[in-house]
Order: structure tokens, then C-alpha cells, then sequence
């Protein structure tokens, strides 16, 4: 016996799900369709398009968004990291903050959620934004992988924005990694160091460190200098910190660090005195990011500064712009980190 679909004059908005189930076709079928995606028969494009208009659907064939910017609701959604609550609550809170306040100006409604890694794999209990009809676009910031993104992406059918997070075929806002990791290495080399040791991330690690990684190798090519030093490091905290003292055991001629963010910052520090030197005196070290912390460290921090609240302004404007014309290509914003000097870096004398 056929379900029956009640026609929607109704009091929620429509979900993929819908159309899908209305069309008699599958999710994943209804995404193809509705992202104007080839490979699909014109008899079954043609039902999934009528059960959207019927539908009243939402969704990327439009030309542009169903109701006011100020009547607009995002979901934003941001990983949780085990062992990194700090992160959490430094880089991406900033990100956030960002977020809130554009959307404050712009009199648009947030809905808030984190999305766990235990759950990437089970739509069904993915959180609430991702299933809510109301949800206008999402925001997904964090270590996201690229796949549970697509996976959103089809499931959802809404626009989205990516906040430092990375994914093919998705508008997204982030930092100038590369530039940034040549900035700070080419400060050292002009401080005269030539032994410049990285504190780096394991195979596979979050795009951003591994951007950076090549913006420190870029710098040493440039300035003909062939010998690099690098601690693969997962950016735990004790895993930093053991990074740095066995690359400083194995390369005792290392007088600088670079290290991919600031939150590893005490730990670096700590593993340079442990092994019997003093930061800047006999190795300087430089961060990335300029969280708060790095105004706090003994000695305070030389790093990259990234504007991290601007991150989240520009990820709401661009998911309206997303939003608005859906038809448009994809964008990547890049912001470029800035030099932010104070006492961990120390010149050397000519030798």
C-alpha cells in the first residue's frame, strides 16, 4: 500500500528526508537532483523536482533565500577534541564569539551544538541542527573530517560554510597556513638563526598544521638552507613536550623552534629548559595563532597572529551570501597571519 504524503501546507519546513520519500527515491538520489548533479534519469529528476515544489523545499537549485536575512536561523557546529578541551575553548570559543556577534548584528538566529567524532559515522544521532527543518545553513568549524562533511552535505541538502575546517565542493574561511609558516621561520632566519627546528604534526594531521609544516620548508628552500628538523608531534600536551626534548637531544646545533600553535607553547618552553637551556637566551621559539596565552608565557611569545573573531564574522556573511545564491562557486577567504613580535625570539650575533 503507497504512503500517503500529506500535501504541505504545514507547519514545519521540509526536509530532504521529504522530498525524497515524497519523489520515492533515495536521500542521496534527491541531493544529486536538487545540486543539479548529472547521471540521474529526467524521469526521476522530474518527480524529485515536483516533490520540492510541492515540498515548498528549501534547497541549492533556488535562486535565492525563502525568507529575510533577519528571519534566518544557522547552525553552527563544532568538533569536540578528547585531551584538548583547552583548544576547544580558546581557538574555536573565539571562532564562535565571531560568530554570535555577526549574527547579533544581523538580528539572525543561532542554534549551537558540538558535534563528537563518536557519532561522525551515525547520522541518526548526529546533533540536532543537522535534522532541524528550521535550520536555515550550517557553520561547521574544527577538525571535521572531509568525508562526514560530504556526508552532511548530501544528507541535509542545506548550504554550508566551513569555519577552519576543509572539504571539496564547500565555501570556506581560513588562514593563510602556508604564508603564515614562511612568515615566522623567515623571522628567525633574519634573527640569524640557521638550525630551525619544527614541532610538527603526525601523517594525516588537521590541513592547518600540515600548512603550516610547508610554509617552514618553504622559508628554508628560499633562503638556501637545506637542513630542517622536525619532531612529528600529535600536539598533545605531553607528546609536545617530549617532541621537543628528543629533537633537541638528537640536534644539540638547533637554536630555534617553530611550532604549529600556541596552545603547545608551555610545554615547548618547559622542554627547552629541561634540557639545560633558556628560551630566547640559547633557543627561540615561535608560535602560531596569538591566543591569549601567548601574552602570558615566561618569556611572552613571539607567534603568528590570526584574527580568529573575523574568522567567524566572515563565515556568516559568506553563508548568507551562500544562502542568497546558491548558484554561485564556491569561495575560499583567506586571512594572513600577522607577525606579532615580543621577547622569546633573540637575534644572534654574526658569527
Amino acid at each position: 500500500m503507497k504512503k500517503e504524503f500529506k500535501d504541505p501546507m504545514v507547519s514545519r519546513r521540509s526536509r530532504l528526508k521529504d522530498v525524497a520519500e515524497l519523489a520515492g527515491v533515495s536521500i542521496s538520489t534527491a541531493s544529486r537532483v536538487l545540486n543539479n548533479k548529472p547521471n540521474v534519469l529526467p524521469e526521476t529528476r522530474d518527480r524529485v523536482l515536483n516533490a520540492a515544489e510541492r515540498l515548498a523545499y528549501y534547497h541549492a537549485g533556488r535562486s535565492a533565500l525563502d525568507v529575510p536575512v533577519a528571519q534566518a536561523t544557522i547552525g553552527v557546529l563544532s568538533t569536540t577534541v578528547p585531551d584538548r578541551d583547552a583548544m576547544s575553548s580558546s581557538f574555536y570559543s573565539n571562532v564562535i564569539a565571531g560568530i554570535d556577534q555577526e549574527c547579533r548584528d544581523q538580528h539572525i538566529r543561532l542554534v549551537f551544538a558540538s558535534f563528537s567524532r563518536a557519532v561522525y559515522s551515525t547520522p541518526a544521532a548526529w546533533p540536532l541542527p543537522l535534522h532541524d527543518p528550521d535550520i536555515d545553513g550550517l557553520i561547521l568549524t574544527g577538525a571535521i573530517p572531509a568525508h562526514v562533511i560530504e556526508q552532511i552535505r548530501l544528507q541535509t541538502g542545506k548550504p554550508i560554510v566551513l569555519v577552519d575546517a576543509y572539504a571539496p565542493g564547500c565555501d570556506m574561511v581560513v588562514a593563510d597556513n602556508v604564508m603564515g609558516g614562511y612568515h615566522a621561520v623567515r623571522h628567525l632566519i633574519e634573527q640569524g638563526h640557521r638550525h630551525i627546528g619544527l614541532i610538527g604534526t603526525q601523517p594525516g594531521a588537521f590541513p592547518s598544521f600540515l600548512q603550516r609544516r610547508e610554509g617552514y620548508l618553504r622559508a628554508l628552500a628560499d633562503y638556501g638552507i637545506s637542513e630542517t628538523y622536525i619532531a612529528d608531534s600529535s600536539h598533545l600536551m605531553d607528546a609536545t613536550y617530549e617532541a621537543t626534548r628528543a629533537l633537541l637531544k638528537r640536534h644539540p646545533q638547533i637554536t630555534a623552534i617553530f611550532f604549529c600553535l600556541d596552545l603547545v607553547a608551555n610545554h615547548v618552553i618547559q622542554a627547552v629548559r629541561d634540557s639545560g637551556r633558556e628560551v630566547p637566551d640559547d633557543v627561540s621559539v615561535i608560535g602560531f595563532d596569538d591566543l591569549p596565552l601567548a601574552a602570558q608565557t615566561v618569556p611572552p611569545l613571539t607567534t603568528m597572529h590570526v584574527d580568529i573573531p573575523l574568522m567567524g564574522v566572515l563565515g556568516v556573511r559568506q553563508l548568507i551570501e551562500r544562502m542568497k545564491h546558491p548558484e554561485n562557486v564556491t569561495t575560499r577567504i583567506l586571512l594572513r597571519p600577522q607577525l606579532v613580535i615580543r621577547e622569546s625570539v633573540k637575534a644572534l650575533r654574526p658569527s
